[in-house]
């Protein structure tokens, strides 16, 4: 069951990480054993790429580990969505970098 729903673009927050084992006991009624989980990083869905980070306003980071360990034990297969993005220099996380980009 996919869950684009966490925080989407504009801010708007439906659910937190401690709500992910509810999410997939009711995935599991319906007889879904997957779910995919999207705008759990901080900024929202289709943020922040690169550069994943837990939301905050989510949850912790143990909230998150927590509620991933409860649906595994309850057999669930889960992933984070995730965009592909390049690295660029632009990004305060590669300014740093030894990377020689040309102009």
């Amino acid at each position: 069951m996919a869950h684009y729903d966490f925080q989407y673009q504009l801010g708007g927050i439906v659910h937190t990480f401690r709500d992910i084992p509810e999410l997939y006991r009711q995935a599991r009624d319906l007889g879904l054993h997957h779910l995919l989980l999207s705008g759990w990083n901080k900024d929202g869905f289709d943020y922040g790429f690169p550069h994943y980070t837990p939301n905050p306003l989510l949850g912790t980071e143990e909230d998150l580990r927590e509620a991933i360990q409860q649906v595994r034990g309850m057999g669930a297969m889960w992933r984070f969505t995730s965009i592909p993005a390049c690295a660029t220099p632009l990004l305060p996380m590669h300014r740093n970098r030894s990377v020689k980009v040309p102009s």
